[in-house]
């Protein structure tokens, strides 16, 4: 993980950090050097599910931004071990209501080479998650029939074209669950005849969580490999597995592009029309255990 602070006593918690709240966006990723360039500082938040201790505070073309810094604390875990929900918390307790996630994937389709980016377009959740913020409130489910903002996506894909590099406007994500081995050829053969372009472990409940929490949230990924490469490089072709070898560090390149080329292109909150659920909690659930002239009557 990358280390910006010598001293981690001296990093402070973000209500004592002098950061006006709310944050305008948040930001799932590893920018090393977009964080330095425009001096990002470290700052400690405070949450139920653990202390996030790899959030960075920064302004960009005049927007405030909370980075938090990829999804793993300190070592890397399984991806159904990920505290998703402490990713989730630091950005609410931020005020963050607008985020973007960024991801690495497997490539499905054929005609799509290793390292080619998509703003996501839709998702399909095979991974089985059950995660959620508001257990203890009592569960609602979270209507994902539109997972991502299109007023955030827009914003992306405007970022996306002022890059020197091909972006897919569009790409639908099938979240597999992982642990202990990835897709079976059969698999993968069956998500490629179902029309779905990449495959990966994180952005279901990422997603999931965000909507939940009434935030806009949309998302960039690149492939890391391709049905050739994946081929070539299980034949024990050197080539293919340097070019997979280089495919995370040179893929993360262009996502960090296109992200910090969409900063200036996304609509303040207030003159958004989109329909990612505000104020999703705010309403109360119809559930009653009892007639209500039982309940009317204590």
């Amino acid at each position: 993980m990358m280390s910006m602070d010598k001293n981690k006593e001296t990093t402070p918690v973000l209500s004592d950090a002098n950061i006006k709240l709310p944050i305008e966006i948040g930001i799932v990723g590893r920018f090393d050097a977009k964080l330095l360039k425009h001096n990002f500082r470290r700052v400690m938040i405070p949450t139920e599910y653990g202390l996030m201790d790899r959030a960075f505070y920064g302004e960009v073309d005049g927007r405030t931004i909370l980075v938090i810094y990829g999804r793993f604390d300190k070592t890397r875990s399984l991806s159904e071990d990920i505290n998703f929900e402490k990713t989730q918390a630091a950005f609410n307790t931020a005020g963050i209501k607008t985020i973007i996630g960024t991801f690495v994937t497997g490539g499905i389709q054929k005609k799509y080479d290793i390292g080619s980016v998509f703003i996501i377009s839709d998702l399909v959740g095979i991974g089985g998650y059950r995660q959620s913020l508001y257990k203890k409130t009592g569960f609602k489910n979270v209507d994902m029939y539109k997972p991502f903002c299109d007023e955030l996506r827009s914003a992306l894909i405007k970022g996306a074209k002022e890059c020197d590099f091909e972006v897919n406007s569009s790409g639908i994500y099938v979240c597999f669950h992982g642990y202990p081995r990835i897709e079976t050829k059969a698999e993968l053969d069956h998500y490629e005849n179902m029309g779905w372009d990449i495959v990966g472990q994180t952005l279901d409940p990422e997603a999931t969580l965000a909507r939940e929490s009434g935030c806009c949230y949309a998302a960039v990924a690149v492939t890391i490999d391709d049905p050739k490469t994946r081929g070539e490089f299980l034949s024990g072709d050197e080539k293919a597995r340097k070019k997979t070898q280089n495919a995370i560090p040179e893929g993360r390149i262009k996502t960090t592009q296109v992200v910090f080329n969409t900063i200036k292109h996304i609509p303040p909150l207030k003159r958004r029309k989109c329909v990612c659920g505000h104020k999703f909690h705010s309403e109360k659930s119809h559930f009653r255990y009892l007639p209500d002239y039982i309940l009317d009557s204590k």
